[in-house]
């Protein structure tokens, strides 16, 4: 962890007490992955008489660590919220399998699928969309402890739920719904509503994106201390790259369903490898460069890409990419080690004088990278 979120862990001080309690042996190793994604495969069919099918995952694999936070970041489509809907359960993939615990997760077993859905929680990005309207906090919270809790309901419990998210007094939002709360309230009650389970993994899938930005660094913080004091292994799925950084230990940058770069917070932003991880980075605002994305940039031709790429067999950004060799456009690039904790999937990084080192450049001319 880095010393920036150390002091960030210190400064919150969220009490434990039984509601919560992860069941984490004290001897449990930090370093043994606790839910783990293995060549994760999702195809959709085009319709139901269609046999076409459209690829949202290829071959995704990840692992969630106790006490760690593993950022998946991308932009919309890239398929962010596919991968955490398989992790908790909802859907299944096409091929690969799910680890949980060094165990294969079979979600056929009722009795194995509410195990694993009490140890596995999901926060979502709308929080009004994520609660019932017509039922209040009281209820929300006391669902999940009758069906996953072995404490029985009772007003100190969801007091201390509400306690540990920081809606005090807790009287005062208990007996409201949905709809008589702010947007950060509400989703302070769905992260109450997960931990209820006692969850040992906690997926939030852009937990922040649909609040005020002068509410979103209360909420990552909230989320911090909880993973903390709780020994969470979580799962922030965000398309800003720069909260990435700020507030996980690992960074996923994944691109039409493909993890394309991965590796530690700040070597991932500081130095950042894949040309698609440069593209997000670069079009975050910078303050001292105004207007820098309005510039034209170098890069290859993109309808001309586009066309050459057909049905897409090779790398799935080579449309995009400035570095795009004609390997891209045929040969998909494995994800290979550069270095001891980064590993990128891009030609142009791992094998620049593959296939002649032939470049698209602006406008379809080729060159030599």
């Amino acid at each position: 962890m880095s010393s920036r979120r150390a002091n960030r862990a210190s400064g919150g001080n969220v009490e434990a007490n039984a509601i919560v309690s992860q069941g984490v042996a004290a001897s449990e190793s930090k370093d043994t992955p606790l839910l783990v994604a293995r060549n994760i495969v999702k195809s959709y069919r085009t319709s139901r008489r269609s046999g076409n099918l459209v690829e949202a995952l290829r071959g995704v694999s990840l692992e969630l660590r106790v006490g760690k936070v593993v950022a998946l970041v991308g932009e919309s489509g890239s398929g962010k919220s596919t991968i955490a809907r398989i992790l908790a359960g909802q859907e299944g993939p096409s091929s690969g399998e799910i680890l949980y615990d060094g165990s294969v997760v079979n979600f056929r077993g009722s009795r194995n699928y509410r195990n694993y859905k009490s140890k596995v929680q999901m926060v979502f990005q709308d929080p009004f969309a994520s609660l019932n309207p017509i039922h209040t906090v009281a209820y929300h919270l006391s669902r999940p402890l009758a069906i996953h809790g072995s404490e029985k309901v009772s007003d100190s419990a969801l007091e201390e739920l509400c306690e540990q998210v920081r809606l005090v007094p807790p009287g005062r939002f208990l007996s409201k719904f949905p709809h008589e709360l702010s947007g950060g309230q509400r989703q302070r009650a769905a992260i109450a509503r997960a931990l209820a389970a006692r969850p040992r993994v906690l997926l939030a899938d852009e937990p922040v994106s649909m609040l005020d930005v002068s509410i979103r660094l209360e909420v990552l913080n909230l989320l911090d201390q909880l993973r903390s004091k709780f020994s969470l292994a979580m799962l922030y799925i965000t398309h800003d790259i720069a909260s990435a950084r700020y507030f996980a230990d690992e960074i996923l940058v994944m691109y039409k369903g493909v993890i394309v770069e991965r590796g530690g917070a700040e070597e991932v932003t500081q130095s950042p490898q894949h040309p698609y991880t440069k593209l997000l980075i670069d079009s975050s605002p910078d303050p001292d460069d105004l207007g820098s994305n309005l510039r034209s940039s170098n890069g290859a031709d993109v309808r001309a890409l586009a066309v050459q790429g057909g049905s897409m067999k090779g790398c799935r950004f080579a449309p995009r990419c400035p570095l795009a060799m004609d390997r891209c456009l045929v040969e998909d690039p494995a994800l290979v080690s550069i270095s001891s904790s980064r590993r990128v999937a891009c030609w142009a990084v791992t094998d620049p004088n593959g296939a002649e080192g032939s470049v698209l450049t602006e406008g379809g001319v080729r060159g030599k990278l």
